[in-house]
């Protein structure tokens, strides 16, 4: 036109900004729209929102944005499709705060909203995981009068399930069902995924089995969330069941899927199939990757399997898949338990040949395998690699160390580097002394766990012990003493370097410090190197293990699996030692009615006094249970036998009596403390009822002799 001398009316140009919006042309569409100013021409509205769209289909939000400041300062009329288009920018650009600015923008031009508003605003919040702004523009939306479609529950659910709010996403799904709003496939995707995220499988399989009654398709994102979800709190079967519906169903597996099943396999050591899925990919030419062999190694590496381990190491390297220090420390880790100390240190040194680079968790893993097999000058020399590469060991690598020496009687040569420990953490630090508090204030009941104070029973420097009361996690315990100790103005960093279950009570040793803290290291160094003692009062079930006063030992290695431990050969060493305190027959095998002439005599319940050196997960109720002398009220590892116990017991008999170490001035630091009260009742009526059952059982006999 221009060529031919003809005359250009915005019309024109309008038509020209749209047709290359259409055709994605942003950056000539925007050199368009503003030439229309060159020419003097008016811009007008409609291209306006087409230059906006095509820089938003660009996800060019910068110029989208640019372009609506500069339109509001030319007094142009915007409306609720200019600042949708601009949203949308800034929602694929993932700038979730942009977009909640232009909110307020519409609000200042009184401009109004609408549903492509609302749902591209809930769409940033959720790939923002803003989940809080989602759902009050949900609620927005009920106010404006706009009823809310599929898409904006969804992004709803989205931005919920990205911050692990499973509950919330329920809630949605429910206002969903109210509102006849369709559930496609895509919501249920969000919500087994915002579950799988939160570690909760049974609401993940309620709502896989919800999709089959709705006749909604189940794909491929969907199986692998829920098999995700099942892997990390249900047995492994269920994964697998998974895992063979969708075969059934048609629907394709990924390399997710298969990572996903490897996984549920490793946690529950079923290694043989966890290397049969792996050869399954290989047969079904699905492409293995990092994860699913870090995953089979890792599987391998628990059961002490370092030949697989070392072999599947040198596939992955043959396949041109990539190792990184993850794949590294388990096959250096499965080493140690094979005690194989020269192969960890080979594939240390392998390590630098890949360019990948050794981490202090990596040198811990070597320390361990040449620990083991007791090479104490090689556990030394890493440690000083690691100060010449400038590579800060923490206490527990020098715990390790100590426990070393300890295993060759070098009794010096670990009093020693207990001394270096102590030197190189409080290097600079003031004096120490030991603190006015330190002597015991525990009290004969233990605290309720709903009480505001713990209750302190030593202070040390750099040290702390608290009573744990029973029903509460080790984090809630530090974490209100951290309160406490706030509250009182003194320093609150406080590090966890030991915990008790859930249901034990007892004393409970934390360090005053973060854990880049001298405290920190000194006193897991203590407990890395087992020069802690520490001593509970249990009372288990069965048949008893001696008479008053005899002693056992069990060694028995034990391995994590599924939220609990099990005895296995080539898991983690375990020392537990035991004391019979006294015997008494339960409460319901030794119960005589006046009308009775016998006795029944079954299971007996005996309470003995334990030291552990090595502090493994559950080492105390797994090294008893396989003996088959579970502890009284243990659900986890004697779940029939407790519901009987619940009767006197009503929660786990555990008891941690006694800790002592050194604080890190080097003085004995002593915590004790007393049976929980709870635990003194039931014990209480054990004993009065145990008396009362052997005076009758003494008439009896004397009635028979004078039958006789």
């Amino acid at each position: 036109m221009r060529e031919q001398q003809l005359e250009t009316d915005a019309a024109a140009y309008t038509a020209c900004v749209s047709a290359c919006g259409q055709g994605k042309q942003w950056q000539l569409a925007l050199k368009l729209f503003l030439d229309m100013a060159i020419e003097g021409l008016a811009w007008e509205t409609f291209a306006c929102n087409t230059c906006i769209s095509a820089c938003e289909k660009s996800a060019e939000w910068q110029s989208a944005l640019g372009l609506l400041s500069c339109v509001r300062a030319s007094r142009l009329k915007v409306d609720t499709i200019t600042f949708n288009a601009s949203i949308s920018s800034c929602e694929k650009a993932r700038e979730w705060q942009r977009a909640l600015d232009l909110l307020a923008l519409m609000a200042d031009d009184e401009v109004g909203m609408d549903i492509i508003t609302y749902s591209a605003l809930m769409g940033s919040c959720a790939k923002g995981s803003e989940w809080l702004f989602a759902l009050s523009l949900l609620h927005g939306m009920g106010i404006d009068k706009i009823e809310a479609n599929a898409f904006a529950f969804t992004a709803c659910i989205s931005a919920s399930s990205a911050a692990r709010h499973w509950e919330k996403v329920l809630m949605l799904l429910g206002q969903m069902e109210v509102a006849k709003v369709e559930k496609d496939t895509v919501t249920f995707s969000a919500c087994i995924s915002a579950c799988e995220k939160a570690e909760e499988w049974r609401p993940a399989l309620a709502l896989l089995s919800e999709m089959a009654l709705c006749s909604v398709q189940r794909n491929t994102i969907t199986y692998n969330a829920c098999i995700s979800a099942a892997c990390q709190g249900v047995p492994w079967p269920c994964s697998l069941a998974l895992f063979a519906e969708m075969a059934v169903a048609t629907i394709g597996r990924t390399t997710i899927t298969y990572a996903a099943c490897i996984s549920a396999c490793e946690r529950a050591l079923r290694w043989q199939l966890a290397l049969a899925l792996l050869q399954e990919m290989v047969c079904n030419t699905i492409q293995r990757n990092t994860v699913v062999c870090s995953a089979t190694i890792s599987a391998c590496e628990k059961v002490g399997r370092w030949q697989l381990v070392t072999m599947l190491l040198a596939d992955m390297t043959t396949s041109s898949i990539r190792t990184n220090t993850i794949t590294y420390t388990a096959s250096i880790e499965a080493c140690a338990k094979g005690e194989q100390w020269r192969r960890a240190l080979g594939l240390l040194l392998q390590m630098a040949t890949t360019g990948l680079l050794a981490d202090a968790i990596v040198y811990s893993a070597s320390s361990s395998a040449c620990e083991r097999c007791v090479e104490w000058g090689t556990v030394l020399a890493l440690l000083e690699t690691m100060c010449v590469i400038q590579l800060e060991a923490t206490g527990i690598m020098y715990g390790s160390a100590i426990r070393c020496l300890g295993k060759v009687q070098l009794q010096q040569a670990a009093v020693d580097t207990m001394k270096l420990v102590r030197e190189k953490w409080t290097c600079g630090v003031e004096a120490l002394s030991r603190s006015d508090d330190h002597e015991l204030s525990w009290t004969s009941e233990a605290s309720e766990t709903n009480q505001t104070n713990m209750d302190i029973l030593s202070k040390g420097a750099g040290i702390i012990a608290v009573m744990k009361p029973p029903g509460m996690r080790t984090e809630t315990v530090l974490l209100k003493l951290q309160e406490q100790l706030g509250a009182s103005g003194e320093s609150s960093d406080i590090s966890c370097v030991s915990r008790l279950d859930f249901q034990t009570s007892g004393a409970l040793v934390a360090a005053l410090g973060d854990e880049s803290s001298a405290a920190y290291h000194i006193v897991s160094a203590q407990f890395a190197g087992r020069l802690v003692s520490k001593e509970y009062m249990c009372l288990c079930t069965g048949e008893p293990l001696g008479a008053a006063g005899s002693i056992g030992e069990v060694t028995a290695c034990i391995s994590g699996v599924a939220g609990k431990s099990i005895v296995v050969t080539g898991g983690k060493e375990a020392r537990t030692w035991y004391e019979i305190i006294a015997c008494f027959l339960p409460p319901d095998e030794l119960s005589v009615t006046h009308n009775s002439n016998s006795l029944h005599l079954g299971k007996a319940l005996s309470l003995l006094r334990v030291s552990i050196d090595t502090g493994r997960h559950h080492q105390i109720r797994t090294h008893l249970a396989s003996l088959c002398r579970p502890i009284v009220s243990d659900t986890l590892y004697s779940p029939v036998t407790s519901a009987e116990d619940f009767v006197w017991c009503p929660r786990m008999f555990l008891h941690c009596r006694r800790v002592a170490l050194c604080d890190m001035a080097g003085h004995g630091f002593v915590a004790e403390a007393a049976l929980a009260h709870d635990l003194g009742v039931s014990l209480s009526h054990l004993r009065q009822r145990q008396q009362a059952d052997l005076m009758f059982m003494c008439r009896l006999i004397r009635q028979f002799r004078k039958k006789k």
